[in-house]
Order: C-alpha cells, then sequence, then structure tokens
C-alpha cells in the first residue's frame, strides 16, 4: 500500500531556475554595485555633515551595512572619500584630444568637456565642501586637483604643444597658458555657482564662452615666425 502524504514531510519543490539562480530569490548584490551604493551613502553624509564631522558610523547607517563591512572595501575615511572623487571624475577618454577632428576644433570640444565637468551640479557641490574643510582637512582639495583638473590641464598642454609646432603660435609656459585658458571659460560662471549667485549653466552658455575664449586666447598667442617647411 502507497506511502500517505501525512506520513512523511512532504518537501516543497524549488522553482524553475533562471540563469542557474532559482526564481523569486534575489541575488546578493556583486562588490561593485555594493561599492556604489556605499560610495552615494557617504556622498550624502559628506554633504549633509561635512567631511571633518562625518564619521563612518554615520556613513554605515545611510547604507544600511555595518561598520564592519564598510571598512572591508574602505581602509579609512579619506580613502572613501577619494573613491567618491574617483567616481566623480570624467571617464579617461573624455579628457583626451579627438585626433580625428582638426586641432582647433579637438581643443574646443576638449575645453567644453572640461568646462561641463567643472561646472555641474555634483562637481560644485564638492567643491563646496573642500572649501568649507579646508582648515579641518587641507588634503582633500589636493585630492580633487591631482584626481580631475590635473588631468584635463595635462591633455590641454598636450594640444597647445601641437599648436606651437604648427609655427602659428608661441607659448612661454604651456602649463600656465593650458590654466589660463581653463580659468577664461570658467572663472566667472564657477565664481556665481559656489556662491551661490546663480543655479546651473546652461550649456549653449558654455560652449559660445568656450569659442570666444579660445579666439581671443589664440589672436594673443600668435607667432609672427613663419611655419615649419
Amino acid at each position: 500500500m502507497g506511502e500517505r502524504q501525512g506520513d512523511a514531510p512532504v518537501r516543497k519543490r524549488a522553482g524553475p531556475r533562471r540563469g542557474g539562480v532559482l526564481a523569486g530569490v534575489p541575488s546578493p548584490p556583486d562588490d561593485d554595485a555594493r561599492r556604489r551604493h556605499v560610495i552615494s551613502a557617504a556622498e550624502a553624509v559628506f554633504l549633509n555633515k561635512g567631511y571633518y564631522l562625518a564619521r563612518m558610523d554615520d556613513i554605515a547607517t545611510a547604507a544600511t551595512m555595518s561598520k564592519r563591512t564598510i571598512y572591508q572595501m574602505f581602509a579609512s575615511k579619506e580613502a572613501l572619500f577619494e573613491a567618491l572623487l574617483v567616481d566623480r571624475m570624467p571617464p579617461p577618454r573624455q579628457c583626451e584630444l579627438n585626433s580625428s577632428r582638426p586641432l582647433e576644433v579637438a581643443i574646443a570640444e576638449l575645453l567644453l568637456d572640461c568646462s561641463l565637468w567643472i561646472l555641474s551640479p555634483e562637481s560644485v557641490a564638492i567643491t563646496r565642501l573642500i572649501m568649507g574643510e579646508y582648515s579641518h582637512s587641507p588634503e582633500l582639495g589636493r585630492l580633487l586637483k591631482r584626481l580631475g583638473y590635473k588631468r584635463f590641464v595635462a591633455t590641454l598642454e598636450k594640444g597647445l604643444s601641437l599648436l606651437a609646432e604648427t609655427g602659428r603660435y608661441h607659448f612661454d609656459d604651456l602649463e600656465v597658458a593650458a590654466k589660463m585658458l581653463i580659468g577664461m571659460v570658467v572663472g566667472d560662471f564657477h565664481h556665481k555657482l559656489l556662491i551661490g549667485v546663480c543655479r546651473s549653466v546652461a550649456k549653449p552658455a558654455i560652449k559660445r564662452r568656450v569659442h570666444a575664449a579660445l579666439a581671443i586666447f589664440l589672436a594673443g598667442a600668435k607667432s609672427n615666425a613663419a611655419p615649419p617647411d
């Protein structure tokens, strides 16, 4: 006689598998997703409390994770802040000259990308945070300069060097010239954003400023020497 259902516990069948995972069972987030989640939580805490007053306990609470788990990903608060800056940096390709474009056009495009990054709400918020924390944590400004701004300056130096090689322009100091050119584009806009006079700058306005600044800059850098053969 067959065994009755009540004589032994009935095992519940597992649902169908999808891609090797049981249906209806959420997959644990991967390491990259968890890292991005912690960085986003840290950004909110830093902007709300400031870097100096923010504690890893606050970040753990905001991320709904244990502090121990966060320390397994980031060795210190400074390391977490550096990861935040890296995450908010433009991708490397955005800091490169487009070799398929005429040189002046490629420099204008690089200037536009650089200006859009500097003037973005995220960059302005982080810059304000760093300015407010200078007396406590002066290293934060050096981090921002090293990770983002210097990449654009180095690429712009390369572009200006290539312009100088044509014999049509002359620059006494490529690094100074690159920084001056960026300042001509973003200076007034950036100042207004930082002090809250305006909330944002439209891309068409930034693009017009790029072309006007580059035209004035290159007109002043024209060389009287004949171009090389």
